[in-house]
This record gives C-alpha cells, sequence and structure tokens, in this order.
C-alpha cells in the first residue's frame, strides 16, 4: 500500500511539473462590457486547459487603449515580450494595427480556417481593408430591426416606410447616442439607402465631393425625424443593450441590433415578450465580421494560434451561435462541415431570429466614412 501511495504521489507531482513547464498563458485583450460574452470566455477558459493553455482575459473597454500599448512596444523596440497575447479588432482598429505594422502574420494557416469560405469577401475585407491573412474571422453580425408585433403588425423595411412609422408613432423609436457602434451603423445603414451610388461607400471618403451630398441628404433625414424621436431626441440611450427594456415595458415599439440572434437570446432570457420579432431594409442590410489578431510582439505566438484554431471550431462556433449562451452568428461555410457537425448549430433555430440571407448583405463602408459621420452629426445635433 506505501509502495502504491509514494508511486502515486509521483504521478501527480510529475503531472504538476508537466503543466508548469508545458502550459502556456494567453493574455486576450477582449471587450469585457457583456455579461454573456464574459461567461462565454470564461468558458472557452476552462475548456482550454485541457489544451495545457491558460486563457486569460483582460476585459477592455477600447480596443484603441490595447493598440496604444503595440505602438509604445514598438517604438521602444519591445519586439518579443509584449503583454498581449490576442486580441478581439475590426474596422478602424485593424487598419490601424496593419497600417502601423503591429500584427504577426499570416495567421490563417491554422488547421479549422478550412472551414472558412476563402471565396466569401466580407469575411477577407475589414472596413474596406484587405485581411491579407493578418486575422482570422470569429463571428458575424447583421444590421436588424427589432419590434413588438403586437404593436406593430408591419414592420418598417425601408427608409422610408420607418420615417413614416416614426412620424405616426411619435416616441417609439429611437438610436443609441453618437458615437456609439450601433448609433453609427444605424446612419450608415440609412446612407445605404439615400445614395444614389453605393459603390461610393466603398472608397475612402475623402473621394466624396465638398460639400458630401450623401452626408448633407442624411442629416436632412435625420432632421426631419428627430423630434418624433423618444424624449423628442433630447437625450438617447446610450447603447443598443440600453433599448432592451424600453422593448420589453413598450415604452420603445421598434429598436435596432446589429446581431441577427439579438431578440432570440433576450426572448430565450426573459428580457423580451415572446412576440418580439426581427426584420430590416428588404433592399439589404450592412454585415461585417468581427476578427482575432496576433500583435507583433506576442511572447506565446503558438499558444495563441491553438487559441484561434479551437475558437473557430464547429464545436465552439456553435457554442457561440447558440441563442442560450452568447447568439452570436457563426463564420463557417456550412458546405464545408459535415451533418453532425450541421446539426450543432440547427438545433437552435427561433422564430425569433433574422435567418441567414433572408435580407442582402451590405459590405460595411470604408472606415474613414466612420469618422466623417460621426463628425457630421455632432455639428448637426450638438
Amino acid at each position: 500500500m506505501k509502495f502504491l501511495l509514494n508511486t502515486l504521489t509521483k504521478i501527480i507531482f510529475l503531472i504538476f511539473i508537466y503543466h508548469s513547464l508545458y502550459s502556456a498563458d494567453v493574455n486576450f485583450h477582449a471587450w469585457g462590457g457583456s455579461v454573456i460574452i464574459n461567461d462565454f470566455i470564461k468558458q472557452v477558459s476552462k475548456d482550454l486547459k485541457k489544451k495545457n493553455i491558460n486563457l486569460n482575459h483582460t476585459k477592455i473597454t477600447d480596443i484603441a487603449e490595447s493598440i496604444k500599448i503595440l505602438e509604445t512596444d514598438k517604438k521602444i523596440n519591445k519586439l518579443q515580450k509584449g503583454s498581449i497575447d490576442l486580441m478581439w479588432v475590426n474596422g478602424e482598429n485593424f487598419h490601424r494595427l496593419k497600417k502601423n505594422q503591429l500584427l504577426f502574420g499570416p495567421i490563417d494557416t491554422i488547421d479549422n480556417y478550412k472551414f472558412i469560405n476563402t471565396e466569401d469577401q466580407s469575411l477577407h475585407n475589414d472596413f474596406g481593408e484587405p485581411v491579407e491573412g493578418l486575422e482570422v474571422p470569429w463571428g458575424r453580425a447583421q444590421f436588424v430591426l427589432i419590434y413588438d408585433s403586437k404593436m406593430i403588425q408591419k414592420p418598417p423595411q425601408t427608409i422610408e416606410q420607418l420615417r413614416e412609422f416614426i412620424k405616426n408613432n411619435p416616441g417609439r423609436f429611437t438610436y443609441p447616442q453618437i458615437p456609439d457602434f450601433h448609433g453609427t451603423t444605424f446612419l450608415k445603414q440609412l446612407l445605404y439607402e439615400i445614395v444614389d451610388d453605393q459603390s461610393i461607400l466603398q472608397k475612402p471618403f475623402s473621394n466624396c465631393l465638398n460639400p458630401c451630398e450623401p452626408l448633407k441628404n442624411l442629416m436632412i433625414y435625420l432632421k426631419d425625424i428627430h423630434p418624433f424621436l423618444w424624449n423628442q431626441g433630447k437625450r438617447f440611450p446610450k447603447s443598443a443593450a440600453e433599448t432592451v427594456p424600453l422593448l420589453s415595458n413598450r415604452e420603445l415599439w421598434l429598436t435596432i441590433s446589429f446581431n441577427p440572434n439579438m431578440a432570440a437570446v433576450n426572448v430565450s432570457s426573459g428580457n423580451l415578450r415572446d412576440v418580439t420579432r426581427t426584420t430590416s431594409f428588404i433592399g439589404g442590410a450592412i454585415g461585417n465580421t468581427h476578427y482575432l489578431a496576433i500583435p507583433f510582439n506576442s511572447p506565446n505566438k503558438n499558444a495563441s494560434l491553438e487559441v484561434i484554431n479551437y475558437l473557430i471550431s464547429p464545436q465552439s462556433q456553435a457554442d457561440k451561435s447558440n441563442i442560450d449562451i452568447w447568439g452570436d452568428p457563426t463564420v463557417l461555410d456550412f458546405t464545408k462541415i459535415d451533418e453532425k457537425q450541421k446539426k450543432m448549430f440547427l438545433d437552435k433555430q427561433s422564430i425569433h431570429i433574422l435567418q441567414n440571407y433572408q435580407i442582402p448583405y451590405l459590405v460595411e463602408p470604408h472606415y474613414s466614412w466612420t469618422e466623417a459621420i460621426e463628425n457630421e452629426w455632432f455639428k448637426t445635433f450638438n
């Protein structure tokens, strides 16, 4: 018995030594403003421990602050021992990282990248900027309208129908305070409906003549609906999340989201009524992709690649898209996964979800339009 106990003690000690020597820490800088997302990352961290990876979630409010750290590291020639291993990024932040050569790559060589559609340009152009292997897609989004079907039998699906609804139902709609991401996306969506030539939005804003007619016409539209918004446009919710209880208590009848599964997630959790439904602009709705990237001076690049490979696996993507867990749409191509893997996704369908491909997908405007739109809004309404 004593011999067995001594042997067992040695085995446990060797296992401890193995984990100490061969486990890797991955410091993941990701937005920490959502309990649902934080819980998902916490579960991923538990799963990755089986692979001897310690995933540490650094909860941030703005990834731009993390980029400043990398810029300082580059300036002082800190090339191999940075403090950030993995980042959740997209849009203008990716452009800044790429322009300043702050990323390691290519990173699209991981095994599970085989499940990504390499022909889908919406996955390989980030706000008009070619990804070129410096990011790996992690999740998708599309602009949607969330509404109470008891109060609205026929929801607006064009910019003019929206104007008519707002004026006929004062106080029942609003959008988040600019520069909140969802608020700015709403303005971009309106701009897509306003412009005659949508291709201008894929080019740098500097290509737009001064004065830029699309922006001028956008402000005319916004001024027209402004007095009929919630609280007569005198104040705005700080985020799309703040509109959920307003929709639930029917102070609002209509709100916006950038997640086609948002209504389903909130109905499932009891935050929204079962009569909540999802639609969008019938002519097309802005969609984009959010990504994972590895900084140039990550000290744990191989482990970070393992984390990304896990996060785009069918199992992790199915968990992520599950409306009872996060409800974030997958980046995987269903033609590239088998029937058993497909079933993991199809088990969680819902009448509250905007189904894939139900509304045409519009590519995000070039990143330079974001600042231009926000500046024009502040000039007009401040």
